[in-house]
C-alpha cells in the first residue's frame, strides 16, 4: 500500500452536510478501493472559477489515504461515475508525514474578499475605478523651460549640402 493525497471537489449543495460527504469519501476509498483513509479535512467553499458543467460553487475536501496502486484508477472512476464529485485529483504522498498533516493550515475565507478577486491584479483592479478615485501617476518632473535649441528653433528646414560629411551651415537672422 502507498500512501496518497487526493483534493475532492464536491457539488455545493451536496456538501452543506459534511457528514454525506464523508460517507462518500469512505465509500469509494475504503469500501470501493479497500483502502485506509489517514487525514481527511474540509479545505474551502467558494465560486470556481470557471463553470463546471452546471456547477458554479464547489466544496474541496483534502483526503490523505493508503491503498494499493492498481486501486488508483478505480478511485478516478467512481468519482468521475459519482454525481456528487465535480473533480478529483490523486498525487502521490509517500513523503508526506502525520506530523505535517495535523499542522496542516488550511486557509480561512476571508469576508472581506470579494469572490472576484480570484486571479485579479492591481492593474486591472485600477482600471476598472474612476480616474478621480485612482492614485495619481508619478511622472518624472519636468525641466524648466530653456532657450531653445538653434536647431529647432528655425522654422525652415535645413538645406542639404552635397558633401555628407561636412555639417550644415546654421542660418541666423538679423
Amino acid at each position: 500500500m502507498r500512501q496518497y493525497e487526493a483534493m475532492f471537489l464536491f457539488d455545493s449543495s451536496f456538501a452543506t452536510n459534511f457528514a454525506s460527504v464523508e460517507q462518500e469519501i469512505d465509500r469509494i476509498v475504503k469500501e470501493r478501493a479497500e483502502g485506509s483513509i489517514v487525514f481527511r479535512k474540509k479545505w474551502d467553499e467558494r465560486k470556481l472559477a470557471y463553470e463546471i458543467g452546471r456547477h458554479k460553487r464547489g466544496c474541496y475536501v483534502l483526503v490523505y489515504f493508503n491503498v494499493d496502486p492498481g486501486k488508483i484508477v478505480g478511485i478516478e472512476r467512481d468519482c468521475k461515475l459519482s454525481e456528487h464529485v465535480i473533480r478529483v485529483m490523486i498525487t502521490d504522498a509517500t513523503e508526506i508525514t502525520p506530523e505535517y498533516m495535523e499542522n496542516l493550515v488550511i486557509p480561512a475565507t476571508n469576508p472581506n474578499r470579494s469572490e472576484r478577486e480570484f486571479g485579479d491584479d492591481d492593474r486591472r483592479r485600477d482600471s476598472r475605478r474612476p480616474a478621480e478615485s485612482r492614485p495619481a501617476a508619478t511622472a518624472a518632473p519636468e525641466a524648466p523651460p530653456a532657450e531653445a535649441p538653434a536647431a529647432t528653433a528655425t522654422a525652415e528646414p535645413e538645406a542639404a549640402t552635397d558633401t555628407g560629411d561636412a555639417p550644415a551651415e546654421e542660418k541666423t537672422e538679423e
